[in-house]
C-alpha cells in the first residue's frame, strides 16, 4: 500500500537555488555566528575559512538532497539527527581545531540550528515547487485521490 502513495523517482533541477544559497550560507553563517573569532581578513585562515564554511554548506545541502521527497518527510528527523547535526557540528569543530582555537560551542550550536532550519525549509520548499509528484503525494495522503 505504501508503494501506491510514494511518488516515482523524480529529477530535481535546483541548480539555480544551489548556486545562490550554498555560497550565501557558507559566507553569512560564520560571520553572523562569530566563527572567525580573533582571525581577521589579514590572515590566510580567514579566507580559507570561507572556503571551509562553503564546503560545510555543500556537504549539508548535498547530503540531504538525495532523499526521495515522500521518504524525506518520513526520514527528516533521522536525517537531521544522524547527518545534518553531526556533519555541521563536526566540520565546525574541525575549523576551531585546525586553527588552534577553543571550540565556541555557542557558535557551533547556533550554526547547526541555522543549518537544520535552513535544510528543512529549503528542501521542503524545493520539493514543493519543483516536483508535482510531491504535491500529488500529499493530495493522495489526504484522500484527495490521484490527480488527472
Amino acid at each position: 500500500m505504501l508503494e501506491r502513495l510514494l511518488p516515482r523517482a523524480i529529477e530535481l533541477d535546483d541548480r539555480g537555488i544551489r548556486l545562490l544559497c550554498i555560497p550565501l550560507f557558507g559566507i553569512a553563517i560564520p560571520l553572523v555566528t562569530g566563527h572567525f573569532g580573533p582571525i581577521g581578513p589579514d590572515a590566510h585562515a580567514f579566507w580559507f575559512g570561507f572556503l571551509w564554511f562553503i564546503a560545510v554548506a555543500v556537504a549539508i545541502w548535498h547530503g540531504n538532497r538525495y532523499f526521495h521527497p515522500a521518504r524525506r518527510i518520513l526520514y527528516m528527523l533521522a536525517a537531521i539527527v544522524f547527518y545534518t547535526v553531526p556533519c555541521s557540528a563536526g566540520m565546525l569543530w574541525a575549523w576551531y581545531a585546525a586553527n588552534a582555537l577553543p571550540a565556541d560551542w555557542a557558535a557551533i550550536r547556533s550554526s547547526t540550528l541555522i543549518s537544520v532550519i535552513s535544510d528543512f525549509l529549503i528542501s521542503t520548499e524545493s520539493a514543493w515547487r519543483f516536483t508535482p509528484e510531491y504535491r500529488s503525494f500529499w493530495r493522495r495522503l489526504r484522500g484527495g485521490g490521484t490527480p488527472k
